[in-house]
């Protein structure tokens, strides 16, 4: 059986692929599929945005007290 010239030049292309090209196909999904996706709700979500702004906060409240601390400037 004679296949048609464009699928015999695609066949012969796929072969001289390096490998580093084939890995770029996408893969199947491996993930386990009896363990549900964890979903964080609307309150957790809050709760770590709070803490995530006091935290950076309290970092640069902390540097300008480093950086402007009078013992270490020159006179």
């Amino acid at each position: 059986m004679l296949l048609p010239r464009d699928t015999k030049y695609k066949e012969q292309r796929e072969r001289e692929l390096p490998s580093l090209l084939r890995l770029r196909r996408r893969q199947p999904d491996r993930r386990n599929k009896s363990q549900p996706h964890i979903m964080i709700d609307d309150q957790d979500l809050g709760f770590f945005a709070n803490f995530l702004g006091v935290f950076i906060f309290v970092l640069v409240i902390a540097y300008h007290y480093v950086v402007a601390d009078p013992k270490y400037e020159g006179n």
